[in-house]
């Protein structure tokens, strides 16, 4: 038993080793976000927050003892994605009674989780360790209240990113057609989520926040993101189609004989929606990973069935590893870069701490690097929310009142309009236009502009 934790452990340490080497993505929102929340900023009345707010709430708390930094994003991700890396063997373990199985599960998703898209924190891939804890606790039989601390993690899930409901659908599912007593686990496993509902609406209400909520959370993108050019996207290259693929044919061997991973797995492809990215696709590749360990227990004895497996998953991680360790090898952390850190002396330099800027067509960690505070409401820099009809004109009006006391645009690349880097409100910029003077150059293409 010794042996197996050594190998375990060493694992760990080769996906540490390699999460290390590959470039992070520093999502501005991860350190944005959280930064907004914790200055007193209300979600959704004060900010655009198009989620739920558990996550946000968890990093703030986070960023509120160690500090807002690049460094404790990081770690707290890392953190994550070890824990996961545990509880894909804790889970598979007790699903297919052999530590074998079960270190080829945590094999598989130390090789192909950080080629795919896995080296950050977004609110999809941060969904992985509920989602697992989830699936243990209702997995191991003699856990008392299992049903409650399952639904716990759901809850979590759930409130973190709203599409994580369809994983509170499949447990219920399995809870409803496996289980005796089927009343008594139901309410059990959805307490929590009731629990957690209830303490949120009874925050919107406080904070006035809820017809807000509403509208950025559910009424928007259902109105309106959906026809908004390049919101959906769904383009599979070969390699993605091959991925889908091998997911697929792993999860159908589930169906009959572990329905709950099935379950779960094919939520995770349901919950792609509306973009596919394999970040989007963390769950699903945390399960791929105990599903093709199941699949091996199975046929353990065929070993062409074996060779075959294991040869395909080579050919795949060396494909995809070329590509990424050519791309992303080495590299400096995404969104960390040496030209924001000059936008940050600009900033510091021209505005006191209490003036209020914003940043157009600049990525929100800015705010955080600078420990500066846009003016309220604030939009970060997507077409999708700023096409709504009303809203430049709302966030004008309010601006009237309290304008920015600098701004910093950076110049719009070619391309199509509504894309990302390319889009520019127009009502928003006329009003710019009229209220402030182009000063200086800042960074290839970033321009300070001052009140008149």
């Amino acid at each position: 038993m010794k042996r197996i934790y050594v190998i375990l452990l060493g694992l760990l340490g080769v996906h540490l080793l390699i999460l290390s080497k590959l470039q992070f993505t520093a999502w501005p929102e991860m350190l944005s976000f959280p930064y907004l929340f914790g200055n007193g900023y209300i979600p959704y009345r004060d900010f655009v927050f198009p989620y739920p707010p558990f996550l946000v709430l968890i990093l703030s708390f986070v960023y509120k003892l160690f500090g807002y930094k690049v460094v404790i994003l990081k770690i707290f991700t890392w953190g994550l994605i070890l824990l996961s890396d545990i509880f894909i063997y804790k889970v598979t373990e007790i699903l297919t009674k052999k530590n074998i199985f079960a270190l080829f599960a945590v094999a598989f998703f130390v090789f192909v989780q950080p080629f795919l898209e896995g080296n950050m924190l977004w609110f999809d891939t941060f969904l992985v360790l509920p989602v697992l804890l989830s699936i243990y606790f209702l997995i191991k039989t003699e856990s008392p209240n299992k049903f409650f601390w399952s639904g716990l993690f759901l809850a979590i899930a759930a409130f973190s990113k709203q599409t994580a409901f369809v994983y509170i659908l499949a447990a219920s599912v399995f809870v409803l057609t496996t289980t005796k007593n089927r009343l008594k686990n139901i309410i059990y496993l959805l307490t929590p989520s009731l629990i957690f509902g209830l303490i949120f609406l009874s925050y919107l209400f406080i904070t006035k926040s809820f017809a807000d909520f509403l509208n950025w959370n559910v009424i928007f993108p259902f109105k309106y993101w959906g026809s908004y050019p390049s919101y959906v996207q769904f383009g599979l290259g070969k390699v993605d189609a091959f991925v889908i693929v091998g997911m697929l044919i792993s999860f159908a061997e589930l169906f009959k004989r572990q329905k709950l991973i099935f379950l779960m797995s094919l939520g995770s492809l349901v919950a792609v929606y509306p973009r596919f990215s394999y970040y989007h696709l963390a769950v699903g590749v945390s399960l791929w990973a105990i599903s093709f360990a199941i699949l091996l227990s199975r046929y353990y004895k065929r070993r062409i069935i074996w060779f075959g497996v294991i040869g395909v998953l080579a050919m795949f991680v060396w494909f995809k590893m070329n590509i990424v360790l050519a791309w992303d090898w080495g590299k400096g952390d995404r969104f960390f870069e040496s030209s924001d850190l000059k936008i940050v002396q600009n900033i510091d330099s021209n505005f006191n701490p209490d003036e209020r800027i914003y940043l157009a067509n600049i990525h929100s960690g800015i705010y955080v690097y600078a420990d500066r505070l846009p003016t309220v409401p604030w939009y970060d820099n997507y077409g999708w929310y700023w096409e709504i009809p009303g809203q430049q004109e709302k966030v004008v009006n309010l601006w009237n009142n309290n304008p920015p006391a600098g701004i910093y645009w950076k110049d719009e690349q070619p391309g199509a309009w509504y894309l990302p880097g390319v889009y520019r409100p127009k009502i928003v910029y006329k009003w710019i236009q009229e209220n402030y003077i182009k000063k200086e150059e800042i960074e290839n293409g970033v321009w300070l502009w001052k009140r008149k």
